[in-house]
């Protein structure tokens, strides 16, 4: 008989695997790419990515593993995928994760490598061959949760699903690995020494008008570049009051005489900006169950903007203050009368709300309440005070 110790024990264990991530779906250009996910049913190697057998992270800093994660008993680096994402320079790409636990907080991380021939699907990268693009690290304090409203990039992705990336549109055109990676800082403490590296790898084929390609001394090696004695690595973000935080690895690449193109929040420990996670929309319901044809291919056209654009906007029902919901009612009753729409003037923003900013499940009550007030003040932010009151009843009634 199984004692009840034994399946406390397994639902932990479980609890911890389902916290662990990759990246499930990327959009750019107005198409989708499914990325390899490992525990679809007979999976879907026919992608851009870098094929990986699980959601464990790596925490070996000297492993080839930590290049782009490992499958079964190989590196995955050593793989190279059979396609490439179609992507241009200075455009969005967003990066949709599987859950990401809110206390498996750190930076978030984008790096790049030139493939040999302009060709990803025979190259291997060794050595010095990686240069980092964009970087979210710490971003203060904020609200409470577990670790005393500690925020950090991991946060915004939780938050809103997705990551956003961006080639710099001075880049010289051709085929690049995309490195993407999540760091956990909870098991980093010096007790544990145990830094959680959640990457995969995608490989881009990225048309641009650029000529700059990074010098030989922006270039580094994966593994290699991190260091267990790193600042950014070795820190207590439970009980350590964070006043300022080095992401680990080289600043991200700038062209010589050129301003970053990175858009979002600033970094605390950095004069420059990185990108930042926007919460625009909610992401896409993507099971990991769900079988997926192995010769279909890999890439999804989306509707282009053009044509979107065209189709007639959708109109938010007048708000209804709080204070005057029953008084209102009363008089409909009285006057026989029923709510309508309240048309919205043309001069005034129809773009659509987007719906609630999701959370993850293991997000506990006092994260509840970090991420209502967030939803609140990003309304307050696009829609006004009226479109604010509707859209937090919209996300309070669900």
């Amino acid at each position: 008989m199984i004692s009840h110790s034994f399946c406390f024990l397994a639902l932990v264990a479980f609890s911890r695997v389902s916290a662990h991530g990759y990246v499930k779906l990327i959009k750019t250009g107005g198409k989708e790419y499914l990325p390899y996910r490992p525990y679809e049913s007979g999976g879907n190697t026919n992608t851009i990515t870098r094929v990986f057998s699980s959601n464990s992270p790596t925490t070996d800093l000297t492993s080839d593993n930590l290049a782009c994660n490992f499958n079964d008993n190989e590196a995955s680096v050593n793989n190279p995928a059979p396609l490439h994402a179609d992507v241009k320079a200075g455009d969005p790409i967003e990066l949709y994760w599987t859950e990401i636990d809110p206390e498996h907080r750190g930076p978030m991380m984008t790096w790049l490598s030139k493939c040999d021939n302009d060709d990803c699907t025979t190259y291997v990268p060794k050595g010095d061959a990686w240069f980092k693009i964009d970087e979210i690290g710490f971003l203060g304090y904020e609200g409470d949760n577990s670790m005393g409203g500690l925020r950090f990039g991991t946060d915004t992705v939780a938050e809103s699903g997705y990551y956003t990336s961006m080639i710099p549109p001075e880049l010289k055109a051709g085929a690049y690995i995309m490195r993407h990676e999540w760091l956990g800082l909870q098991n980093a403490l010096e007790a544990k020494r145990e830094p959680q590296f959640y990457v995969q790898c995608h490989q881009l084929m990225v048309a641009s008008d650029g000529t700059s390609e990074p010098s030989a001394s922006d270039l580094v090696s994966i593994p290699g570049v991190f260091k267990a004695d790193d600042p950014g690595i070795l820190l207590d973000i439970w009980s350590d009051k964070i006043t300022s935080y080095t992401v680990p690895g080289p600043a991200p690449w700038k062209p010589s005489g050129s301003t970053p193109v990175l858009a979002g929040e600033e970094s605390a420990n950095s004069t420059s900006k990185a990108p930042t996670a926007q919460p625009t929309k909610a992401s896409p319901d993507l099971s990991e169950d769900a079988p997926v044809d192995e010769e279909e291919d890999a890439t999804i056209e989306t509707p282009d903007e053009d044509e979107s654009s065209e189709s007639e906007p959708v109109k938010a029902p007048a708000p209804v203050e709080d204070d005057e919901e029953e008084t209102s009612d009363s008089q409909d009753e009285e006057e026989g009368t029923t709510d309508e729409e309240e048309p919205v003037s043309e001069d005034e923003d129809t773009e659509q709300i987007p719906d609630a900013v999701p959370t993850t499940s293991r997000t506990r009550p006092a994260d509840r309440e970090t991420a209502s007030a967030s939803r609140s003040r990003y309304a307050s932010r696009t829609s006004g005070p009226r479109r604010m009151h509707w859209k937090w009843r919209q996300a309070h009634d669900e």
